[in-house]
């Protein structure tokens, strides 16, 4: 779909806000504004539902008659205001509360989008809401000093590296200004490798017998840790079907979902390390295996 027929549809989308939408603002929206916002301003936008004042389409145009409008003409000679859309409702018996919400009067348009608001222009492109930012991170002028720091920088470079592709010729740039910075390498290569596509378990095996790379580790598929305690014998354990070499990132993500707590396949509300204690080893493979595919690191 063109970002222009995009941009229009998800507009066709949001004139039908609820009237009461105010209702559904989570507490912590002011985190998703634009900086130098208010969450005031967009819940205060969103309650204003009825507006007398709003144009709408005179009565006698069958389905568009007294649709929200933007008051504009649609073209010579033709006086009738154009409707944002045709929207078949069908045999729907009342709809007129739908329309309960009236014209922006904030500059708004990034967080929420108003009945009578029209999208400007041929729509978004990729970094203004439709996806990965095109702009690559801000290259710190030495290696970030707290883990927080370089985990958000190498996170950075990892999502930035994935929405424009690993072979754009801005990334080479990138990694070539970056490198020019002590410090920084390890990061780039975890960033880096974490926008890797999905490979094969045999390329990941093989990899595992290689000697190690920067911005990989290795990684059991059936957790170390937990299978020795369990009584598996090491040979089995470190053996080289239960090795592959991932994304370090993938490794970290991978090991913080064994460590969540969250509601399990039998209904109890743990973490996955908890749940499979009393498994077989075959099962904690398969949840090894399904794991790894669920961050993209598995084919």
């Amino acid at each position: 779909m063109l970002f222009r027929d995009d941009a229009f549809a998800r507009h066709q989308r949001m004139r039908w806000l609820r009237p009461d939408a105010g209702r559904w603002v989570r507490e912590d929206a002011a985190r998703f504004l634009r900086p130098g916002s208010g969450q005031a301003e967009v819940v205060a936008g969103i309650e204003r539902k009825y507006n007398q004042d709003q144009p709408r389409v005179p009565a006698g145009n069958g389905r568009e008659s007294g649709r929200w409008t933007d008051g504009s003409s649609g073209g010579a000679g033709n006086d009738v205001a154009q409707p944002m859309g045709s929207i078949d409702f069908g045999d729907l018996p009342n709809f007129s509360d739908l329309f309960q919400i009236a014209p922006s009067e904030y500059d708004n348009s990034n967080f929420t989008q108003l009945a009578g608001d029209i999208p400007d222009g041929e729509g978004s492109s990729i970094g203004q809401n439709q996806g990965p930012s095109l702009e690559p991170p801000e290259i710190p002028a030495e290696r970030p000093i707290t883990r927080e720091e370089r985990m958000t920088f190498a996170r950075s470079v990892a999502t930035w590296v994935t929405g424009v592709g690993r072979r754009a010729a801005a990334v080479d740039l990138f990694f070539e200004a970056a490198d020019q910075v002590s410090g920084l390498k390890g990061l780039l290569d975890a960033g880096k490798s974490a926008a890797d596509p999905p490979a094969s378990l045999e390329e990941l095996q093989e990899r595992a017998t290689l000697p190690s790379q920067s911005g990989y580790q290795k990684h059991h598929i059936v957790e170390r840790a937990a299978a020795l305690e369990a009584g598996y014998p090491k040979s089995l354990v470190d053996g080289r079907d239960n090795l592959a070499s991932i994304p370090v990132l993938k490794h970290i993500d991978i090991t913080i979902e064994y460590q969540r707590n969250d509601f399990q396949p039998d209904g109890t509300f743990r973490s996955l390390r908890e749940y499979l204690q009393d498994k077989d080893f075959e099962t904690r493979r398969n949840v090894g295996l399904a794991i790894m595919r669920k961050h993209g690191v598995l084919k």
